[in-house]
């Protein structure tokens, strides 16, 4: 979504269409125009439409553990109750395996919404 909008940007620039106007159309802030522009200016179009990698922390969790959280998720919830939610799966798979002995409820959130 926000390399086809700073496509559209960069377009209606190209156009000499004015920064009002693309705002209006697009319903964006001129600063994010400017920011667009800036980078096409710095870095060319490749720079102007695509984020840079960031660094960041690694991942704590191997694809093991994400798929074994999957797995779980994907089966039946515990007796008593009709189904997962993300305190109880949180619960379980720090129980039933090694590798999430230590994981958190936002982890199985975001690896859940990551390959779900």
């Amino acid at each position: 979504m926000r390399v086809l909008q700073r496509a559209q940007i960069l377009l209606a620039l190209d156009q000499g269409i004015q920064d009002q106007h693309i705002a209006a159309v697009l319903q964006i802030e001129r600063t994010r125009i400017w920011r667009v522009r800036q980078r096409y200016l710095e870095q060319q179009l490749k720079g102007a439409l695509y984020d840079q990698p960031r660094s960041g922390r690694p991942s704590q969790y191997n694809d093991q553990a994400e798929a074994e959280l999957v797995a779980l998720a994907c089966s039946d919830p515990p007796i008593g109750y009709s189904q997962w939610s993300l305190p109880l799966l949180t619960q379980v798979a720090r129980q039933q395996s090694q590798l999430l002995q230590n994981v958190s409820q936002e982890t199985v959130r975001q690896t859940l919404k990551k390959t779900l």
